[in-house]
């Protein structure tokens, strides 16, 4: 009996880890569109399709056990995001139930967000190699060795992949998106490269740290094809900050506090605004507006001369924003009005550890978005079904109710056979004589007779 109990509670927590799949939920009011790669695009905007998110629910949370700085992408109805324990991990969009997860060795940070291009995800870790993974199971096709750290986020365009890395000098790298040959590579004079590169019109825009000092630095601009440098734009402060192009602009931030507005063919500059403080997130471009911001505010500049039109104050570590319908979602994690920058709701996604660095997808209206140890799903569609049969809560229930009638069973069972037991022979034979006997019978006869008289009354 033992045995069996112990076989079913193990089979009730075997399905409660290993959960169906389920499709993603029909009838869902917004457009359907993926979100491949770090700020949506190979451009940064962190422009997506579909409606505003007004009053989100918590559909559900994984935990990563290790802090997320990754930033997810989302495609085909799967979440892939990176950790701070070496893995990369892939979860069903709808029920946050991992599909497979790839630990990467040597063990090290994936601070890189992935990108997914043609059933294939491309990551960069902290043990200096980029990664080609099969989007459907994990399995490694090709990684490539870039001999220092890779903090960047890929882009892939036109089967190419664009990515930076460091330690001691900094490269530019493109790669083959089908076996990882480098194309080519571009040495910067920085020390690392934090900054992801965007691809637009033929071109590579990154950002890069100068001098091992780390004091100063530059935004490139590099022909996509050939890896020659068309211009370089030197800052006050160091760039971490991803460059966003938008309209044969270049939208960037430094640490010295400046967002720039950079002509994409020359690299000058048209424009400068002082956000006070570190500007390290990637700005969101939308209608004719810019959304970027320092360690402790979010502003909203006009795209052509770079004029403030609402500052919004919050702790936002360099989280950068996205743009839906109207409203702009950064930080820990807040959802602000894009015309005046007033707060609709926010929701506190560092409550399990760590500080969110994690900058949010959305998709089919709903966010995704790393915060402290967990990665999490908020929006306005319906929670996962907890259906009889798909609720890992009921497996559960169901599963414990049938072992307590089965204990119960065999208690009862245990009970009637130890008292049969420990009646006396005689008593046990006598009692049978009198169960047979024809005075018993008319008794019982006599006494149901009275019972259906009294009922029919």
């Amino acid at each position: 009996m033992v045995t069996l109990v112990l076989s079913m509670s193990f089979f009730v927590l075997s399905s409660s880890v290993v959960a169906p799949i389920l499709p993603l939920a029909n009838g869902d009011s917004t457009s359907t569109s993926d979100w491949p790669m770090f700020n949506a695009n190979p451009s940064h905007t962190g422009v997506g399709t579909g409606s505003q998110i007004l009053t989100p629910k918590l559909l559900w949370t994984y935990n990563t056990f290790a802090p997320v700085v990754s930033s997810p992408a989302v495609v085909d109805g799967v979440v892939y995001i990176g950790s701070d324990n070496s893995d990369v991990i892939a979860l069903n969009a709808t029920s946050g139930v991992q599909i497979w997860n790839y630990s990467i060795t040597p063990v090290f940070p994936v601070y890189s967000s992935p990108a997914v291009d043609n059933g294939v995800v491309y990551v960069g870790s902290m043990n200096s190699n980029v990664y080609a993974l099969n989007a459907t199971n994990g399995a490694q096709i090709w990684s490539y060795n870039t001999r220092g750290p890779v903090a960047s986020s890929p882009a892939v365009v036109g089967g190419v992949v664009y990515i930076g890395s460091g330690g001691g000098i900094s490269y530019i790298y493109a790669l083959n998106a089908t076996n990882g040959a480098k194309l080519w590579s571009y040495p910067t004079s920085g020390y690392i490269i934090m900054s992801s590169p965007a691809v637009v019109g033929g071109d590579v825009y990154i950002g890069s740290t100068k001098g091992l000092t780390q004091t100063h630095g530059s935004v490139y601009a590099l022909n996509a094809t050939a890896g020659t440098l068309l211009w370089n734009y030197t800052t006050n402060g160091r760039v971490t900050s991803s460059p966003t192009v938008a309209n044969g602009v270049v939208y960037v931030g430094d640490a010295d506090g400046n967002v720039y507005a950079l002509d994409a063919a020359n690299g000058g500059k048209l424009w400068n605004y002082s956000a006070g403080g570190a500007v390290e997130m990637s700005p969101a471009v939308a209608d004719g507006w810019v959304y970027a911001g320092g360690s402790n505010s979010m502003y909203a500049l006009n795209a052509t001369n770079g004029s403030k039109l609402w500052n919004y104050t919050a702790n936002l570590l360099g989280v950068s924003p996205a743009f839906i319908g109207g409203v702009v979602y950064v930080g820990n994690m807040t959802a602000l009005n894009a015309t005046d920058g007033v707060e609709i709701w926010s929701y506190d996604t560092d409550k399990y550890g760590s500080t969110t660095a994690s900058s949010p997808a959305v998709v089919n209206g709903v966010i995704y978005v790393g915060g402290g140890y967990r990665v999490y799903a908020l929006g306005n569609r319906p929670a996962p079904s907890t259906s009889f049969l798909s609720s890992n809560a009921s497996l559960v229930l169901v599963g414990v109710l049938v072992a307590i009638v089965v204990i119960v069973a065999s208690v009862v069972f245990l009970f009637r056979k130890r008292l049969k037991t420990r009646l006396p022979p005689s008593l046990l034979q006598n009692f049978s004589s009198v169960r047979q006997s024809k005075f018993f019978k008319e008794n019982l006869a006599c006494k149901d007779h009275r019972r259906a008289n009294y009922e029919f009354a």
